[in-house]
């Protein structure tokens, strides 16, 4: 959509935290009306009551985001959300709203993120661990990445940071991404599509794609049987991405060597889990936000309140279509 002024500049701040946000929202934009909503349920309220024209969103843990609350106001004009995945509030109306996302901050701690999970996993860090509990005082030779193989799937902002930290460590990198394209950053960038047919190339596949309709189950059954064996995963993207009753047989196999996985189809991961007890599994609880990334959250908002009234196109646009 074109960008447009509202008459009047007034934004609601929903979360449960909004203090982490206020502050630099107030210094960057000062004559910004400011209003705060921390009630998950009284959103529609406040929405009614303040009518303002942009909205600085979170989620609310442990609850359904109100998306149909949310776009049913008038007044909103523009949602920014306070993180990468906007699969909460699909569909929307980018005619009626537009909704920017924070793309772009997480690129360095998630891509040494993946760095370190695939030398983590590389170097047998898991059965030096497991010797460490049993106290059992054995070595082996150790391995290294270089001219191993990486199948990223999810070649956007994040993906391209694995691919240059990747090559620096001699690896060969392959993207996948909606479209075939170049970068300086991968031996080659594919279609998504071409995924089953290059991923047994990979000694190590990374996940980092948004969770869309196109890619929800992307690894399923089929796909995991299609990797090489002895594969390592390292999963940073959303839940559902991954058919998980599929993978844990492939765990158990052997299929799969080894994986590191941030997210699952429910979160938290319930207590009675198997992959908290697979010897060949290390599990971190959806993390990757950097430090102070609510400042940078409020940052890229205050930079997207001063290109609109500049009449610039704002950065981090979302299509819904898309969902990234």
């Amino acid at each position: 959509m074109a960008n447009r002024t509202p008459e009047a500049e007034k934004l609601l701040i929903f979360s449960p935290e909004p203090e982490e946000y206020a502050p630099t929202v107030a210094e960057r934009c000062p004559d910004l009306d400011v209003v705060i909503c921390r009630d998950f349920d009284d959103l529609g309220n406040a929405l009614a009551a303040e009518r303002p024209s942009y909205v600085l969103a979170t989620t609310f843990k442990g609850q359904v985001f109100p998306r149909d609350v949310l776009f049913a106001a008038p007044s909103v004009r523009w949602v920014h959300n306070a993180g990468a995945g906007v699969d909460h509030l699909v569909p929307w109306d980018p005619e009626a709203v537009a909704v920017t996302n924070v793309s772009g901050i997480h690129v360095e701690c998630l891509s040494e993120y993946v760095i370190c999970a695939m030398l983590t996993l590389n170097l047998n860090f898991l059965r030096f661990a497991e010797q460490q509990r049993r106290h059992y005082w054995h070595n082996e030779p150790l391995p290294s990445v270089v001219g191993k193989t990486v199948a990223v799937v999810g070649f956007g902002k994040i993906g391209q940071g694995v691919g240059v930290r990747a090559q620096a460590l001699g690896m060969r990198v392959i993207g996948f991404r909606t479209q075939a394209a170049s970068s300086p950053h991968a031996e080659r960038v594919l279609a998504i599509e071409d995924l089953r047919t290059v991923v047994p190339e990979a000694d190590f596949v990374a996940l980092t794609v948004p969770r869309t309709p196109r890619t929800i189950s992307l690894i399923d059954a089929a796909m995991i049987e299609a990797f090489k064996p002895g594969v390592y995963l390292v999963n940073i993207s959303r839940g559902r991405i991954v058919d998980e009753a599929a993978l844990l047989a492939a765990l158990s196999s052997g299929h799969v060597a080894a994986a590191v996985i941030d997210v699952f189809a429910t979160e938290p991961l319930p207590a009675d889990s198997p992959f908290w007890d697979l010897p060949n599994v290390f599990v971190t609880p959806h993390t990757g936000d950097p430090e102070r990334w609510q400042t940078r959250v409020a940052g890229i908002f205050c930079d997207n309140v001063e290109r609109r009234r500049r009449g610039d196109d704002m950065v981090n646009v979302v299509l819904p279509d898309r969902g990234y």
